[in-house]
């Protein structure tokens, strides 16, 4: 009986997920600030992927690099909504967008981390 309400302890809280949803905003949030501060994106082009064969490929000025963490919000906020509509059926699949948008929030500020200690 009692591994029972534990187990209804562990489904209330990830049903209500909505820590985790804070951490992926605030990754998101960390992501832009970094850009913002330790890159500084601006006018002057920036090397956007570079070949060590071939060299620099894509320049492009500095400030498309807030794409990242738009793209990156336009994700969370997709599986946000697909959450919400996936909640009710109590299914794996509405506690997996919450992890897949920190996943994502994580793989973007370690690029964006990686992008800063190339530039510098």
């Amino acid at each position: 009986m009692a591994s029972l309400t534990i187990g209804k302890k562990l489904l209330r809280l990830f049903t209500e997920l909505w820590f985790l949803w804070s951490a992926a905003v605030l990754l998101n949030i960390i992501t832009l600030l970094y850009l913002y501060f330790k890159v500084h994106p601006g006018k002057n082009p920036l090397t956007l992927r570079y070949n060590i064969i071939v060299g620099v490929e894509w320049f492009s000025t500095g400030t498309n690099l807030y794409f990242v963490p738009l793209i990156g919000f336009f994700i969370t906020a997709t599986n946000f909504i697909l959450y919400r509509a996936l909640k009710d059926d109590e299914n794996f699949l509405s506690f997996l967008n919450v992890f897949v948008s920190i996943a994502v929030q994580i793989i973007l500020l370690v690029a964006v981390i990686f992008l800063g200690a190339i530039k510098t």
